[in-house]
């Protein structure tokens, strides 16, 4: 039974969607995607879905929705037919002024538009400032303007990461002020102004909050922090994934054979959440702020702290500066339900339902052990117990363990006219490695008052069919899912490939092994027989085996 048709009394958030117009951007990523099949299957009667969409490789905005719903995840559990009829395309490009809206377009929204997901944003680490501010910073503050034109507008959801404020170790539920240029393109940043962050990415999406927070009194605004974003629990279908980004591209690499040490302190607790819990919980926060906001304007003890003059701000004093800007009309009946300041959630696991790298990885590693790929190179990915390597070890691993062997396999590869991709792809491996390497060897803790406080406000309807709560996760469970879902989605192999893997990764192990030791033996004989000191035989071979060793 569609989970779309509990009965309305049963599910409040269900039907706050009732008839209601959804605008989204970043409706082609990974979060969008699970999002918006979400809002369509339990959310039935919504009546359209607006998507901003960009025209590339030569399709329009409209092709890229007819081929992004006719793929997964909307294969799973929707009708095509009755889909198409809820989802519109709307040509935009966060880049530019205005995102590139036709005036018409931005007239349709402001009449329609009841709530809005702004996902969309720019993941590159290591992109440069000026890229990172473009479509992190100037986009959001472009769509929040856009947005505060919206005749029936109860809800603005911004979507930043737990790791906005990395440079913190105890991170709370509160916008943490900087200074926000009055033209996000024009602000030269340098770059001792990212405060120890460690890469554009995390300073931007800091700075986008803040964009966000200069709205507090003219709209309902909601910020949502999610943490590392991983493959699907259950919805809208196990392991469900469709990106490579981090930790899933390694995963994947590590269970081809191509990544043999990773450079992480396995003893900190992986701060990762499955995106089903991700879009569940936007869906139900949501409602949440809107139908019962006076709940999140609270002090860190839990208690609605409003100022003498009634303005509602909190004794964090997390408000905007520009809140000094008194609300009138719709707004200010929105000040009265406690609307007036952001409300933010960390969206972790960390705190709640902590797991090791060590426990996810190794867990994959052995579900991978039992489930090969098919097309595995070597044995796979060995996981550190302990905190891991230093840089001088990662450096030798790197170079001979990674580097050398994929020159090897590229150098077959080119006698059999086979197209040579070991190498690059190992090297954009350790690009992955060392960007992620801030995250593997640093720990945070983050406050959730205010996603407990909203869990607590769901119907049991509604924890079933908009499940978010993270203490129910079983990380074993969800780590041999998450290989599934590579497995199948990534590596697009048929579990009905299974048993022939597990008899070619057999195969290709032995080989493996066994050259390794008729290397050895043909490489010892033959110092032996050039050289006639035991010295200098070893003095040549020790080295050699060592690289061996490391291939």
């Amino acid at each position: 039974m569609n989970q779309g048709t509990v009965a309305r009394h049963s599910s409040p958030v269900s039907h706050f969607y009732d008839g209601k117009t959804i605008l989204v951007t970043g409706s082609t990523g990974f979060i969008g995607k699970v999002l918006i099949e979400k809002l369509l299957y339990s959310c039935p009667d919504i009546k359209r879905i607006y998507l901003l969409i960009r025209g590339a490789q030569g399709k329009s905005p409209r092709q890229r929705l007819l081929d992004m719903i006719g793929e997964k995840p909307f294969m799973f559990r929707l009708k095509r037919e009755a889909i198409e009829q809820k989802l519109v395309a709307i040509d935009s490009d966060l880049s530019k002024s205005q995102l590139g809206l036709a005036p018409e377009d931005c007239a349709r929204l402001a009449e329609e538009v009841s709530v809005v997901f702004h996902v969309a944003a720019s993941v590159k680490f290591e992109a440069p400032l000026d890229v990172n501010m473009r479509h992190n910073v100037f986009a959001t503050k472009e769509l929040i303007e856009i947005a505060s034109n919206f005749k029936q507008l109860a809800c603005f959801i911004h979507v930043s990461t737990a790791y906005s404020n990395c440079q913190l170790l105890d991170i709370e539920e509160q916008v943490y002020k900087m200074q926000v240029p009055d033209d996000p393109m024009s602000a030269v940043v340098t770059k001792e102004m990212l405060d120890n962050r460690p890469n554009t990415y995390t300073y931007t999406k800091a700075m986008a909050e803040n964009v966000v927070d200069q709205y507090a009194g003219r709209m309902n605004v909601v910020i949502v922090r999610p943490s590392i974003v991983m493959s699907a629990l259950k919805e809208p279908c196990e392991g469900w994934v469709d990106t490579i980004n981090g930790p899933i591209g390694l995963s994947v690499l590590g269970a081809l054979g191509i990544l043999q040490k990773i450079k992480v302190n396995s003893e900190v607790v992986f701060d990762l959440i499955p995106v089903d819990i991700v879009s569940n919980a936007l869906i139900s926060i949501a409602w949440a702020a809107t139908e019962r906001g006076d709940k999140f304007n609270m002090t860190p003890d839990g208690i609605q702290a409003i100022d003498d003059d009634g303005s509602g701000q909190t004794q964090l004093d997390h408000q905007s500066n520009n809140n000094n800007k008194q609300p009138t009309g719709e707004s200010a009946e929105l000040a009265t339900t406690g609307c007036n300041t952001t409300k933010v959630f960390n969206l972790t696991t960390g705190s709640e339902n902590p797991c090791s790298f060590y426990q996810y990885f190794s867990t994959g590693r052995e579900e991978a052990y039992r489930k090969p790929s098919a097309r595995c190179l070597r044995p796979l990915l060995t996981i550190p117990k302990q905190k891991g390597m230093n840089s001088v070890q990662y450096w030798i691993h790197k170079v001979f363990s990674h580097l050398l062997f994929a020159y090897l396999v590229d150098f077959l590869l080119g006698l059999l006219n086979q197209k040579r991709m070991v190498v690059k792809a190992v090297k954009r491996m350790h690009h992955a490695n060392e960007m992620f390497d801030y995250f593997c060897s640093n720990q945070w803790s983050f406050k959730t008052d205010n996603v407990k406080r909203m869990r607590d406000l769901l119907s049991p309807a509604d924890r079933r069919t908009f499940s978010c709560d993270v203490r129910t996760i079983n990380w074993d469970n969800y780590a041999r899912v998450g290989w599934f879902g590579c497995r199948r989605f990534i590596l697009k192999e048929r579990d009905e490939t299974i048993d022939y893997a597990r008899m070619r990764y057999r195969i290709v192990c032995f080989i493996y092994y066994a050259t390794k030791i008729i290397f050895l033996l043909a490489l010892t004989s033959s110092v032996s027989f050039c050289l006639g000191s035991k010295y200098a035989q070893w003095a040549l071979l020790a080295p050699m085996y060592a690289i061996v060793y490391l291939l």
